[in-house]
């Protein structure tokens, strides 16, 4: 367990709003002792330590950094646990965790972070009056990461959460405000770090870059009219034109991170076809989507893999990274809940798709039994 005395020092001698001479004096050392302790460059002798500690009104295990030091193995227990639900599929489990380690630790950022996250990615699954609670909880998480947090992904990431929240809530006006408040793409770190690293790094950048801007470019597309609009030629255009970026990009079909909204695609065509009661290819691409769904469920939660496509080759794409975590689930409701599949619920093929979507996943090939 690492011991991080000097900050905790620092902090002590800040809020007694005491000098290190005084700290010094106090032990019967001198002030350049005090300031090497400060600087790291050593630590107090063992029988200076219940005097040090009780001068400042702590345990010794506090002045050494030491019951720090297990907090935080505790909160990134509860964190990485609540990563893992999510990753099986257990968004509901995530969110109930982060709730508990929210009550444990009270004033810790990244556990706001998260919990607000996570109630976002969690929204529409209860009745409304839930949904309101639990929107308008995670706002006041939200702005209290504002006032306190100095991290700018953190701060970024809450203001994104926010602007969607308040969207969510019906209020346009606020939403607006804070999706104001980030910057344009072309001030983005990612963007300038393509340009300011060195060689090699900014190489890898970018290629890092390519994916992330091609992501982001298929997602505008494809919601640009996707589900359910009054034209289903425009939704199949979006949805094709989405699927064709990615095949331009991912030529070897490792779509990483998007694989979930390759998914969409292909499900989005499967909808629209079925609203111009088109059979044989609303069919086709029910198969198609299903067939992704499980593979989004297979990789989820994949050990790191490297993409093999040229302009994105050897750039990694963390495990959990699809951004889905139930997909075969979703499918199968949505199946079931959408009018534009109500015409083919006798077709044997259609039969034979919800059958598979609702099998064991080991049939599958997406789990063990």
């Amino acid at each position: 367990m690492e011991i991080n005395m000097k900050d905790m020092l620092c902090e002590l001698r800040r809020q007694k709003k005491v000098t290190q001479e005084a700290v010094a004096a106090h032990l019967g050392i001198t002030s350049q002792s005090v300031g090497k302790w400060e600087r790291g460059e050593g630590y107090p002798d063992i029988t200076l330590l219940p005097a040090l500690a009780l001068y400042f009104g702590v345990t010794v295990d506090e002045l050494l950094g030491v019951g720090k030091a297990r907090q935080e193995e505790r909160i990134d227990a509860l964190l990485d646990e609540a990563e893992r639900q999510l990753r099986e599929n257990s968004s509901t489990a995530a969110v109930e965790t982060c709730r508990m380690a929210h009550r444990e630790f009270p004033n810790d950022l990244r556990i706001m972070a998260r919990l607000m996250r996570y109630i976002y990615f969690n929204y529409g699954d209860h009745e409304d009056d839930r949904q309101e609670c639990d929107a308008r909880f995670a706002i006041s998480l939200g702005e209290r990461i504002l006032a306190e947090s100095t991290d700018h992904r953190q701060r970024s990431s809450a203001i994104e959460c926010l602007a969607m929240l308040w969207m969510e809530l019906g209020d346009r006006e606020k939403a607006k405000y804070y999706a104001m408040m980030l910057p344009g793409y072309y001030q983005s770190s990612e963007q300038v770090l393509g340009h300011v690293l060195p060689k090699e790094e900014r190489a890898e950048q970018r290629r890092k870059n390519i994916v992330e801007v091609t992501g982001l470019l298929a997602n505008t597309v494809l919601y640009q009219h996707c589900f359910g609009g009054e034209m289903p030629d425009d939704d199949i255009c979006c949805a094709e034109k989405t699927l064709a970026l990615f095949d331009l990009i991912f030529e070897d079909g490792d779509y990483g991170i998007d694989l979930s909204t390759v998914y969409e695609a292909h499900f989005c065509l499967a909808e629209a076809y079925g609203r111009k009661r088109d059979a044989d290819r609303c069919l086709a691409e029910l198969e198609i989507a299903a067939d992704y769904a499980f593979r989004v469920e297979k990789e989820t939660g994949k050990k790191e893999t490297r993409y093999t496509s040229r302009l994105v080759r050897g750039t990694v794409y963390p495990p959990g990274a699809t951004n889905c975590y139930h997909a075969v689930k979703m499918m199968a409701n949505e199946m079931e809940e959408f009018g534009c599949f109500h015409f083919l619920r006798e077709d044997e093929r259609f039969q034979a798709i919800q059958k598979r979507l609702l099998a064991d996943p080991a049939q599958n090939g997406t789990g063990e039994a």
